[in-house]
């Protein structure tokens, strides 16, 4: 009888004894502990830090409520073109900021350069001030102040961040 036949005859001879049987179980409970350990996602810090903040982002809602009546509020995300919806905002850890024309491309690019600096959960990007409301790692929302035509408004932007 030559190697390979030995084998299988030792395979058929335990797959089936008390032994095996008790062991199949056990098996398949430690190969389930391994599968679902090891597929396990990746945890995004949500700590507002210049490290994690930092990454390109895709804005993805954008409002103003106005202060005078606090219910009044103005979807701005729907009233932008098609080719500046899915533009990205790069906030680099050297604190410059990069805006890209990506995807349609506008008629005038918006292709720009810019500073972004962190103070707590403010944030200031190329002057402007606004304050982080949530970061989970993935989701960036901000608001800020603003005035209009003498009417006070607050501005929420909901950009994520791409990985």
């Amino acid at each position: 009888m030559n190697n390979k036949s030995r084998r299988y005859e030792f395979i058929l001879k335990y797959k089936n004894s008390p032994v095996m049987n008790q062991l199949k179980p056990v098996s398949l409970i430690l190969f389930a502990a391994l599968f679902f350990t090891a597929c396990k996602k990746e945890k995004t810090s949500s700590d507002i830090t210049k490290e994690n903040i930092s990454g390109t982002y895709t804005l993805k809602a954008a409002t103003a409520t106005s202060a005078l009546t606090g219910s009044q509020t103005i979807n701005l995300y729907d009233m932008m073109l098609p080719c500046e919806k899915d533009d990205q905002v790069t906030l680099k850890a050297d604190y410059t900021v990069l805006y890209t024309d990506a995807g349609t491309k506008c008629e005038e690019p918006g292709d720009d350069t810019g500073t972004w600096s962190l103070a707590g959960n403010t944030i200031t990007i190329d002057g402007e001030t606004a304050t982080i409301e949530k970061f989970d790692g993935i989701t960036l929302i901000i608001t800020a102040e603003g005035t209009e035509s003498g009417i006070s408004f607050k501005y929420t932007s909901t950009f994520t961040k791409q990985h």
